[in-house]
């Protein structure tokens, strides 16, 4: 589906600082953060709580603004742009998935995962719609509202929502914290099979190195900083390179 994959960046983030409050009571949450992701691939975002990952991933979809640095989507500088057209390019380019499935309660399945479609005012493809119901193992549940689906038929009908846009990202957040380990994995599966079968570009964050192994690469962010990474992660890796990560931030008085 997705024509981003090229030899252009879908996302890269510039020189990203984010400071709440000021004065003595300034807390920062992020310094002088730089990353680039290509179109096509699939980046874990891990740390331990207050590192910075969630307030990374807000900022690089758009959901907040930097104090000081820039994002940019496939070339479009967020920072320039005004709050109309960062919902534009929200709703337009980047697909969400977070933690709850933020499904509407009175909308069926199919128009839960159209409503983005709808709300930008484009035309229903019909093929695309089949094509991704289909790969998510959704098809037979479009006319059922949120209530009567499983929690992992939820959090598949959000994916589908996020899919149907063709955005050039797809943002996601802890998708599989409200999901048990069967559950999870398939939700995981299913987000590398966008990735491979699509082309989509998915940035996930996670605390979980299970969920991390199913990405190409890891960013390891501690104290709003990027400590480092892992290229083709394993959950043996991926727990290595944490424990490698507590090792060094306990030894620091």
């Amino acid at each position: 589906m997705s024509s981003s994959a090229d030899s252009r960046i879908a996302l890269a983030g510039r020189n990203l600082t984010k400071v709440y409050g000021s004065g003595e009571s300034a807390v920062r949450a992020l310094s002088d953060v730089s990353l680039d992701i290509p179109p096509g691939q699939f980046t874990a975002i891990m740390g331990p709580s207050g590192s910075g990952k969630s307030t990374l991933l807000h900022i690089l979809a758009g959901l907040e603004e930097p104090t000081g640095g820039h994002v940019e989507v496939s070339g479009a500088n967020l920072t320039t742009m005004s709050e109309n057209e960062r919902t534009e390019l929200r709703r337009d380019r980047i697909g969400f998935v977070f933690q709850s499935y933020n499904l509407v309660p009175h909308f069926s399945a199919r128009q839960n995962i159209t409503l983005p479609l709808d709300l930008a005012g484009r035309t229903i493809n019909d093929a695309d719609l089949t094509r991704i119901t289909d790969a998510l193992s959704l098809t037979d549940r479009l006319e059922h509202l949120p209530s009567e689906l499983s929690g992992g038929q939820q959090q598949r009908t959000a994916i589908a929502r996020a899919l149907i846009t063709d955005p050039d990202v797809i943002m996601a957040d802890e998708p599989t914290g409200n999901l048990d380990n069967r559950t999870s994995a398939e939700v995981l599966s299913l987000l590398r099979s966008a990735v491979r079968e699509f082309g989509q570009t998915l940035v996930l964050v996670t605390h979980d190195p299970m969920a991390a192994a199913y990405a190409d690469n890891v960013l390891l962010l501690t104290d709003g900083t990027i400590a480092g990474t892992v290229e083709h992660p394993s959950y043996d890796s991926v727990v290595t390179a944490l424990d490698a990560l507590r090792a060094v931030n306990s030894s620091v008085v």
